[in-house]
């Protein structure tokens, strides 16, 4: 899909650490990369999450608000 749209995509692996997430954001920001958020919900409405999810209808992030 990304090729299709004359994009390149790849997948990040890391730990939830304060320090590297900061510094990973600015490096994502720098090279003028954009995370797509396909959808943003309550953590008390998880259930609706995760039936989107499951139904195939997913094809960003997923974002889970805890406030």
């Amino acid at each position: 899909m990304a090729k299709a749209n004359n994009m390149r995509a790849a997948f990040i692996f890391h730990s939830p650490d304060r320090a590297r997430l900061g510094k990973m954001t600015v490096e994502i920001a720098a090279a003028g990369m954009k995370v797509l958020i396909g959808r943003t919900g309550a953590l008390n409405d998880i259930a609706a999450t995760f039936e989107y999810q499951a139904a195939g209808r997913a094809h960003d992030k997923i974002i889970l608000a805890t406030s």
